[in-house]
């Protein structure tokens, strides 16, 4: 990312994707946020250009206001970006499907609907969330709502996932 000299975020906030905008990782690169909620706009690395607007429509007028310009993208810089990506990608995937069963291969089947789910986010409570719905499914095998919510409560996600997370834990208590 230390090649960027623009970072646009669109309706979000900087999470562990974008290493919450750290100066290290993106060094001089400029950010223009767009967001229809304050708090989209002052978490982390404040914007150069901040435009609280609905993101559509502010995409929209960008997009209307470029016209037919020819892009000034390097091309080969952002298919060489892409393939690194991709690469890393298809890394994974191998490793994950080649890893040993047990405790130090696999995702646990709790892990992997937290995936599924988009349950993550930025990933600081997810330890905790997982770990409580094990603890929940070990005694409920099938929990209502209000169980896995009762179960969950003593967690906290800073990101609002609750309806994802619970998903993820009614799906996973069908496989464990």
């Amino acid at each position: 990312m230390s090649d960027a000299d623009v970072v646009l975020t669109v309706g979000r906030r900087l999470d562990f994707q974008l290493a919450y905008g750290s100066p290290s990782v993106f060094q001089g690169a400029k950010f223009v946020r767009i967001g229809d909620t304050p708090s989209e706009m002052r978490d982390n690395r404040r914007g150069a250009v901040e435009i609280l607007a609905s993101p559509a429509e502010t995409l929209r007028a960008m997009v209307e206001h470029a016209g037919n310009r020819e892009s000034k993208v390097d091309r080969q810089w952002a298919a060489k970006l892409r393939g690194g990506h991709e690469e890393r990608a298809k890394k994974l995937q191998q490793s994950m499907a080649n890893a040993p069963k047990g405790s130090d291969g696999k995702l646990h089947p709790i892990q992997a609907e937290f995936v599924k789910a988009d349950a993550l986010q930025c990933g600081f409570c997810t330890p905790g969330m997982v770990m409580a719905c094990k603890a929940l499914l070990d005694n409920r095998k099938d929990p209502s709502l209000v169980d896995i919510k009762r179960g969950l409560s003593g967690n906290i996600c800073r990101c609002g996932a609750y309806p994802r997370i619970f998903a993820a834990v009614q799906a996973a208590a069908k496989l464990v």
